[in-house]
């Protein structure tokens, strides 16, 4: 299910911007007011988004949207959900969001979303998934085959919390906190048999840490020119299922950005690695393949503790809403020592969706040495 972003909002359906359905809100304000871009040339999005809305008496924005997409493990899948933002003065100072999907495997997903001003610089960002379908396992390792893939029946919750402190409007630190749970369902004798480092029948694990951002990329959500770079460091302990001993993860990315000609030709590099020290259930494994690392590869194809990942594209416009990219994409996710990087290429359209068109639909074609399909999802994969 296992979907790890929100799916792709259908191209005509309403931004989670648009405020709520109102006969007397007032005409849209013109994109190209003074404050939205100023906002945009800072690199606030939010903000930039906020100024070009109809602005409710109220402060408050919501939409009800439905979703679609496409991913090659779960198939079609479609949806809904509910977004809100209140707004006070020119700051948002809370939004949230809940999406449900079904896909055309009957894999079934829940997702909550929050992001809030808890007082001065200090924000509360959760994430919430539940989920009710299967997982591939492929095996452990960097050398996994197609004819090994398993899909294990299981239900998880998955529960992400972070308290940002703005240090600066660039710069934020905070605690991280992580909860991962899951369980199988009855299995045939014959797939448990099959499956090569097989999944426990169950897992619960709580982490703890420390995350850290520094952003200075144009635009957040479509960037043409800057950077951006990440770090997490946690301490995880398990308390279900067959392992119980402390793991430390750290987990690292950048991201570069650089317009060639013109904003619209955008040249986007992204690498990230990680290690982990000790035994971590599934969960909290590392995991390449999927709609947005290693593109080409289905999810969880490849899973181990330690990885590394280099993603390049080309970024380049088409026409009017659409652009188009072309990637390239290696890395490895093993247990052992790197070996061999495994490579996956393609390329893929971008539609804008309106009124700013800087949040993107994203239809990527991708190949491998031994996989290859369609991923449809929403935002650039990094």
């Amino acid at each position: 299910m296992f979907l790890k972003r929100l799916a792709v909002s259908l191209l005509f359906s309403l931004l989670p911007f648009i405020a709520h359905a109102d006969d007397k809100r007032p005409a849209m304000p013109n994109p190209k007011a003074p404050a939205a871009q100023k906002a945009i040339a800072d690199g606030d999005l939010v903000k930039a988004a906020v100024e070009m809305q109809p602005r409710p008496d109220d402060g408050i924005f919501q939409s009800i949207f439905p979703l679609v997409g496409y991913e090659p493990t779960y198939g079609a899948f479609v949806g809904g959900g509910y977004f809100r933002r209140k707004v006070e003065g020119q700051e948002p100072q809370s939004e949230w969001s809940i999406v449900g999907l079904v896909s055309q495997q009957l894999a079934v997903k829940m997702e909550y979303r929050l992001d809030r001003t808890i007082g001065g610089r200090w924000r509360l960002i959760v994430r919430n998934e539940l989920g009710n379908g299967f997982e591939s396992n492929y095996g452990l390792g960097n050398d996994t085959s197609t004819a090994n893939r398993v899909d294990v029946e299981l239900w998880k919750d998955e529960l992400d919390v972070f308290f940002p402190y703005a240090v600066t409007k660039r710069f934020r630190v905070g605690p991280w906190i992580e909860h991962r749970i899951r369980r199988n369902h009855r299995q045939d004798p014959a797939e448990l048999a099959r499956q090569l480092d097989r999944l426990p029948d169950r897992e619960a694990t709580l982490a703890l840490g420390f995350k850290e951002e520094l952003d200075f990329r144009d635009v957040p959500e479509n960037p043409s020119l800057g950077w951006r770079q990440a770090l997490r460091v946690m301490m995880g302990q398990p308390y279900s299922g067959p392992v119980d001993r402390t793991f430390l993860v750290i987990d690292t990315d950048i991201q570069l950005f650089q317009y060639l000609m013109n904003k619209d030709l955008v040249l986007a590099t992204s690498l990230a690695g990680g290690v982990i020290f000790g035994d971590a259930p599934f969960l909290s494994q590392f995991k390449l393949g999927g709609t947005d690392r290693l593109r080409g590869f289905y999810n969880n194809r490849f899973r181990g503790s330690k990885y590394y990942i280099q993603q390049s594209e080309i970024r380049f416009p088409i026409w009017d809403l659409v652009s188009g990219a072309s990637f390239l994409e290696f890395g490895e996710a093993t247990e052992r020592h790197f070996s061999r990087a495994n490579v996956s290429y393609g390329a893929g359209l971008r539609i804008g969706i309106p009124p700013d068109k800087v949040s993107k639909v994203r239809i990527d074609y991708a190949m491998s040495r031994d996989q290859q399909g369609v991923f449809v999802d929403f935002a650039h994969a990094f």
